[in-house]
């Protein structure tokens, strides 16, 4: 019982279509793929067989049983059905640049896929072998006949979900090959426990690594072939989309590339590999027509970029749209498209001059999106300038704050509701209490995207500490040490879902207890009746600001997921 492949010479298939085992080209967590010898034609063959790591075990040499259990225990039936479905599919295209499969056939309790072998190496040991960067004429060599592959394969609904280096095959003339198709991958990683069955980091888009497959298609792809690239252009693949949407420090190529060499190849060339590595699904190009609009120039657009910050400077970015060449005819001719949510084309206007063509009759059927995606798939994206001033504010936050919290020292010092000053202090802090919720609030919604993941922090530890220091008048020593220890766990505990649902809580908790407040000021005897209305009138606007922030930072989360 365990984990291994086949031993040499097994016999595979049956009647005249045998095939022996030779050796083991490439186990993985979705199966292994053998090198074989096709005994009817005398010939090799790779033979792919359905062997789910996380489901699976081989009884004995030959036989292979799942292991899952009680409700789980069709998820290798089911993967095995996808597994045969989808070769089938992929067994009726006859394309120059895809595997072909000759045959299917089930034994040992699994499956076998036999597809033609493909001479050459990958185009990771390619790449290895010339020992530079790949010249323009070459990388058009590998991508133009990889997008006609993938164009014949999307239209049948199929998508590869595992494109890199190693799984293209570059032919000793030159062409690749696209091999090792995802069959039935989305199945095994929606019960798998590791993400690495499905996952090829540097390469996968963020959308695969979520468990909802309808946010897979044609863009993911897209992505995985723009790394593909990316990686041949610059030595290495870009960061792992998990880590990209945190801190993206992947720079578009423009930045990577030194000007020499960037000058090597073509600026639509370019834009489009950054196009394609954008994190969002809806930022992306969302079918090879519309990736082939922007490879060749028919839609210019320019890459989403925000410059990078250093020494506290940022650089100057570039405009989004470019400005038209000077002359009528030159403006006539620059055309800078967008697509609408309906997946059409329009084109820009500028300010002022001639009014510019339209592209739509080129263009629209090459960039209508899935309806899965409803918005922009792709369009000219002005630098985001932010007119909120994020660190002024937080420091009057922060003032704010500090005001309140002496204020409400000021409170205990000088002896309660029972004198005025105290009183007085006590509304100074519901104030400046006020003031922090009001600005966080704002800051959260106003923000820039790439301050997104700071302003939230921010604002939930300082919804925590408004309301800690709110308990201070009331003398409620252990609200005032949960709330400040609430507001150092948003800190220091890694960013998630949990901020949002957490401050959430806390909001409609003391939206109940300023209900509560609100009812015992009619109906109990206070020495100053203006008290305890003003502290839940006062508790009431912040949980109402708590909670407007905790659901502005959820719909952050929620973009920062697609």
């Amino acid at each position: 019982m365990g984990r291994q492949p086949l031993p040499t010479d097994t016999i595979l298939g049956n009647g005249s279509d045998q095939y022996r085992i030779d050796t083991v080209l490439g186990p993985g967590g979705f199966g292994v793929t053998y090198l074989a010898r096709d005994m009817r034609f005398d010939r090799d063959v790779a033979i792919k067989e359905y062997f789910p790591a996380e489901f699976a075990y081989r009884d004995g040499s030959t036989t292979i049983r799942s292991s899952t259990r009680g409700g789980q225990q069709d998820f290798f039936d089911k993967g095995k059905r996808y597994f045969l479905d989808e070769a089938r599919t992929l067994a009726k295209f006859r394309h120059e640049h895809i595997v072909r499969v000759i045959n299917l056939f089930e034994q040992f309790n699994t499956a076998y896929m036999v597809l033609e072998f493909e001479e050459g190496q990958s185009l990771k040991a390619w790449l290895r072998a010339i020992g530079r960067r790949p010249t323009q004429s070459e990388l058009d060599n590998i991508l133009e006949p990889l997008l006609a592959a993938l164009d014949v394969v999307h239209a049948k609904g199929m998508f590869h979900r595992d494109i890199a280096p190693d799984n293209v095959i570059i032919r000793p003339s030159g062409k690749p090959v696209l091999i090792d198709f995802g069959a039935a991958r989305h199945l095994v990683r929606e019960h798998s426990h590791t993400i690495g069955a499905i996952v090829k980091h540097g390469y996968s888009p963020p959308e695969q690594y979520t468990l909802d497959t309808k946010l897979q298609g044609a863009w993911s792809d897209i992505y995985s072939l723009s790394a593909t690239i990316y990686a041949a252009m610059t030595g290495q693949p870009p960061e792992e989309a998990a880590k990209r949407q945190l801190h993206d420090g992947v720079l578009p190529l423009e930045e990577t590339l030194e000007p020499a060499v960037l000058d090597a190849y073509r600026p639509a060339f370019v834009k489009a590999i950054g196009a394609g590595l954008r994190l969002r699904p809806r930022d992306r190009p969302q079918n090879i027509a519309a990736f082939r609009a922007i490879l060749h120039g028919e839609v210019d657009v320019e890459p989403l970029f925000v410059p990078p910050v250093r020494n506290g400077h940022a650089r100057p970015a570039k405009p989004a749209v470019s400005t038209p060449p000077s002359g009528p005819a030159s403006q006539s001719a620059h055309l800078s498209a967008r697509l609408t949510p309906s997946g059409d084309v329009s084109a820009a206007r500028p300010s002022s001059g001639p009014s510019l063509v339209s592209v739509a009759s080129r263009a629209s059927s090459a960039v209508a999106g899935p309806a899965e995606v409803s918005s922009a798939a792709i369009q000219p994206t002005v630098t985001e300038e932010s007119t909120y001033p994020e660190q002024p504010a937080r420091i009057a936050s922060g003032v704010a704050l500090a005001v309140a919290a002496t204020a409400a020292v000021t409170f205990l010092a000088v002896g309660g509701i029972e004198h005025p000053g105290g009183l007085a202090a006590a509304m100074l802090a519901c104030a400046g209490l006020v003031g922090a919720g009001l600005e966080r609030t704002m800051a959260v919604t106003r923000a820039r995207s790439r301050d997104g993941h700071d302003v939230a922090v921010a604002a939930a530890a300082m919804s925590s500490l408004a309301l800690a220091i709110y308990w201070l008048p009331l003398f409620l020593w252990p609200m005032t040490i949960l709330m400040g220890g609430m507001a150092v766990m948003f800190v220091l505990v890694k960013f998630g879902r949990w901020v949002p649902i957490t401050l959430l809580g806390l909001a409609l908790v003391h939206l109940g207890i300023a209900a509560l407040l609100l009812v015992l000021a009619t109906r109990s005897q206070q020495k100053d009746p203006v008290f305890l209305p003003m502290m839940g009138i006062t508790l009431a606007f912040l949980a109402g600001l708590a909670m407007t922030a905790a659901l502005s930072i959820q719909k952050r989360w929620e973009q920062v997921r697609t």
